[in-house]
């Protein structure tokens, strides 16, 4: 508000404070709530999830292994097993003949040397010294002992190779066993493709088969009705016609009937009106002179109002029907 040229602020009331401290209450609990509701349905949807996948865990595994094991890719994997296991074992017979092979190679160059040492000291046989001879004895020493141990290599050598051979040949084994169960199952697989895809066009063509069925069925109802209705018509109008011909007719009748009776009428006016005293009775006089009585014409209008509504029911029917 402005006062004297100043602006002064006015202070909320009382209850402007309360309405503000409820409002901000009241969206507090509203955040409050949508948190407390949101972590609710975070730890139910988790709690489901946990207690599905435990329940229908052990029936998957059972499922899985119940079609791995009909459709042969349980041997499969075992043989993969195998062949890892056959892997290393020839990993290791080889690194064992590359081993002995080196130590062969090592004493087979050692007594190379010491075959040329002994050759290089023969030829000087007739001036060894002691020392020189003392020589010729540890080399002959070394020499039996590489010989030794070169048969002993060699034996090792040849039963690290049979190894060897022995492990690739199984090798060999497990792959061809695998390769051909690895090919019955595509086989198996294949065929079950096969099989699937016939059963779903079987199912497809009798399902089309069914559909057609169902819509030619639902024709031939209809076509048959919609006969039957205009048979149904056809005797309506058939009908219709002949009750408005009865109509006509009657119509025809009642008009001569009307004719009559107006003549008649007419003349027992113009009698009664010049012999009012001696006039005669009018019954008498009508039945007498060919006219029609009271009674007669009471029971001819009765006819021609029931004659009339039934016209009338009969036009209105064939109305609705058409």
């Amino acid at each position: 508000e402005e006062a004297g040229g100043r602006t002064r602020l006015r202070r909320p009331g009382k209850g402007e404070e309360l309405y503000g401290e409820g409002a901000a209450r009241m969206a507090s609990m509203r955040d409050s709530g949508a948190l407390y509701f949101r972590d609710k349905y975070a730890q139910t949807s988790k709690a489901v999830a946990v207690l599905i996948r435990k329940k229908l865990q052990p029936s998957v595994d059972a499922a899985v292994e119940y079609v791995n094991e009909r459709s042969g890719w349980a041997e499969v994997e075992r043989l993969k097993g195998a062949i890892s296991t056959l892997e290393l074992d020839l990993r290791e017979a080889q690194a064992a003949h590359r081993e002995v092979r080196e130590q062969l190679k090592m004493l087979q160059d050692q007594h190379r040397r010491s075959q040329v040492e002994m050759d290089t000291l023969l030829v000087t046989k007739h001036m060894w010294s002691e020392h020189q001879l003392h020589q010729y004895k540890k080399l002959l020493e070394e020499e039996r002992n590489n010989s030794a141990a070169m048969q002993a290599l060699e034996a090792a050598y040849g039963n690290t190779e049979h190894k060897v051979d022995r492990s690739l040949n199984s090798l060999m084994e497990g792959l061809r066993k695998r390769f051909h169960e690895e090919q019955l199952w595509t086989d198996r697989i294949r065929q079950l493709s096969t099989w699937s895809t016939i059963a779903i066009l079987m199912a497809n063509s009798l399902i089309f088969m069914f559909s057609y069925l169902l819509r030619w069925r639902e024709v031939n109802n209809v076509r048959t009705a919609v006969k039957q209705i205009r048979e149904d018509v056809k005797k309506q109008d058939l009908a219709s016609k002949s009750m408005c011909a009865q109509v006509e007719e009657m119509n025809q009748h009642l008009q001569h009937m009307e004719h009559l009776l107006d003549r008649n009428q007419h003349r027992w006016r113009a009698h009664s009106s010049s012999a009012a005293r001696a006039a005669p009775d009018p019954e008498a006089w009508e039945d007498g002179q060919g006219g029609l009585s009271r009674k007669q014409k009471t029971t001819l209008a009765v006819w021609f109002a029931g004659t009339t509504m039934l016209a009338v029911w009969v036009i209105g029917r064939h109305t609705v029907s058409a």
